[in-house]
C-alpha cells in the first residue's frame, strides 16, 4: 500500500509554497520572500501564509490544552 506522502503530486507551485513557508517560519521578512518569489506586491505573498499561521496557532493551542489536562491545571482559555 502506498503512503499518502508517496501518492502526493509534487509540482513547482507546491515547491515554491514550501520554500516560501519555510522562509516565513524562519522570520524572513515578507518583502524578501516576495522578491524571491518574484511577486510585485508582498500582499500577494502574505496571503499564502495566513492559513499556515492560523493552523500553527491552533496546533499550539491544542498542545497547551493537552498539557493542562495532563497536569490537572485549568486554563483561562475557553
Amino acid at each position: 500500500m502506498r503512503s499518502k506522502m508517496a501518492s502526493a503530486k509534487i509540482n513547482a507551485r507546491i515547491l515554491r509554497a514550501s520554500v516560501a513557508t519555510k522562509l516565513a517560519k524562519n522570520n524572513t521578512p515578507i518583502n524578501t520572500v516576495a522578491k524571491i518569489l518574484r511577486h510585485a506586491d508582498p500582499a500577494t505573498t502574505s496571503r499564502y501564509y495566513i492559513y499556515t499561521e492560523q493552523k500553527d496557532a491552533r496546533i499550539a493551542s491544542e498542545k497547551m490544552r493537552a498539557n493542562e489536562i495532563q497536569s490537572g491545571e485549568k486554563g483561562d482559555i475557553e
